[in-house]
């Protein structure tokens, strides 16, 4: 039978093992890193995107039709199929923010493709852009109470006047971003200058 005197040896020399024993490795709990895909499905808005992915799916088609090269995936070159060559002359039908960039996205895929852009339509294929915004009514199961909002961007070559291609793709949007794609007229300055203040009185 073992005294008090003999735990107290034992104590000793277990917690003197574990002292010299190596410790474990410490380890933290992080979260992955952040991941986006540039051009997966979209599911949410993903605002400033929106353009690029447009102006690449629309020279795609372009490609897809031998009227610009086609890209290859993970190049950062295009590779024609034959001498495409083809000048563009692309124009928005609204003043927003989103064709203005549109237009802007969509002329560095061309050059990037082979194909030359230019503001005068003579001798060229004309690219109308458009886009519209769409609202429908809430999910009334799991979003009673939330609008939902898309827009619909469309682009249309014409050749000697007539239409020959189009392409269009919905996509989600913010409510405070639909001034991005809509065009909001200014203010009348004329009204702003004539119209007289208004006086109130508290009674």
């Amino acid at each position: 039978m073992q005294g008090p005197v003999d735990w107290v040896a034992l104590g000793s020399v277990g917690a003197l093992v574990l002292a010299c024993s190596a410790q474990p490795p410490a380890i933290m709990k992080t979260l992955p890193p952040f991941s986006f895909e540039a051009w997966a499905p979209q599911d949410v808005a993903t605002n400033v995107q929106d353009w690029d992915r447009a102006a690449r799916n629309i020279a795609d088609g372009l490609a897809d039709h031998g009227m610009l090269a086609v890209r290859l995936p993970g190049a950062g070159t295009a590779q024609s199929r034959s001498s495409p060559g083809n000048t563009f002359s692309i124009r928005v039908q609204q003043d927003s923010m989103f064709l203005q960039q549109l237009k802007a996205a969509l002329e560095t895929e061309i050059t990037n493709r082979g194909g030359t852009t230019t503001d005068l339509p003579t001798g060229a294929f004309v690219m109308d852009l458009r886009v519209d915004v769409v609202q429908w009514g809430s999910r009334l199961i799991t979003q009673p109470d939330v609008p939902r909002r898309e827009a619909v961007w469309r682009a249309a070559l014409l050749s000697g006047g007539k239409i020959v291609l189009s392409f269009r793709q919905p996509f989600y949007i913010y409510d405070a971003d639909i001034p991005l794609y809509e065009y909001i007229p200014p203010p009348d300055e004329v009204l702003a200058r004539t119209a007289r203040p208004l006086r109130y009185s508290a009674q």
